[in-house]
């Protein structure tokens, strides 16, 4: 039985999307607990891995052939949890920039709407933010505001220890 689930869990469709991918897929019905379950299953079906052993899943490094990781489908998800997103971003430097622009184009607030709490973003903009790649540095601005996206923008400025590196950054590239 559990080598069945191991090979469902393992099946893609022609544009080499998993299971995975089609879990983080937005559906507001699906709420934090019932989608944080659904991946804990898909990459743990067991139930014996820690989250280090689950973040190292291949599904998790997987790309469709746009370059789309489940983490940007689960980034767009309006229910994800920061554990989920936790678990999905250990990807390269250029998935995390695509999952950047797909949630720079996705993640709008219509005039009134009361902020939403994007606390689910941290460990993504964490993880981009830090990356040692100044060339990956660079772009967040450039994708954030090409998407007119202030409260991203806004987001980003406010984790811990970032704003200062960021406006020292933005300061030598257009000052």
């Amino acid at each position: 039985m559990t080598s069945i689930i191991y090979l469902l869990f393992q099946a893609l469709t022609k544009l080499k999307a998993s299971v995975l991918h089609f879990a983080c897929l937005l559906d507001a019905s699906t709420d934090a607990s019932q989608l944080e379950t659904m991946v804990r299953l898909i990459l743990n079906p067991q139930q014996n891995k820690s989250d280090e052993e689950i973040q190292n899943h291949e599904l998790v490094k997987l790309c469709a052939v746009e370059g789309i990781t489940p983490l940007a489908f689960a980034l767009c998800h309006p229910n994800v949890s920061e554990k989920v997103v936790n678990w999905l971003t250990n990807i390269e430097d250029k998935k995390l920039i695509l999952a950047l622009n797909m949630v720079a184009g996705r993640l709008v607030f219509t005039q009134g709407e009361k902020e939403k709490n994007c606390d689910y973003l941290k460990p993504f903009l964490r993880q981009l933010v830090q990356d040692k790649n100044q060339t990956i540095r660079k772009q967040i601005f450039h994708i954030v505001c090409r998407h007119n996206n202030l409260y991203l923008l806004d987001s980003i400025f406010k984790i811990d220890k970032v704003s200062i590196y960021l406006n020292c950054s933005v300061h030598l590239l257009y000052g």
